[in-house]
């Protein structure tokens, strides 16, 4: 397992990004909307 030192939490964004932007276009939602925030706090 990779230490907390070990770890570069901007590349894990990029991969979450890379990963989930096409999906989540589907259902017109901005990667970018979701970032710092809950899915309950969009609608309310």
């Amino acid at each position: 397992m990779a230490r907390i030192d070990e770890i570069d939490p901007n590349k894990y964004i990029e991969y979450l990004r890379t990963s989930l932007e096409q999906v989540l276009d589907a259902f017109g939602i901005e990667f970018e909307s979701i970032m710092g925030s809950s899915i309950i706090d969009n609608y309310s």
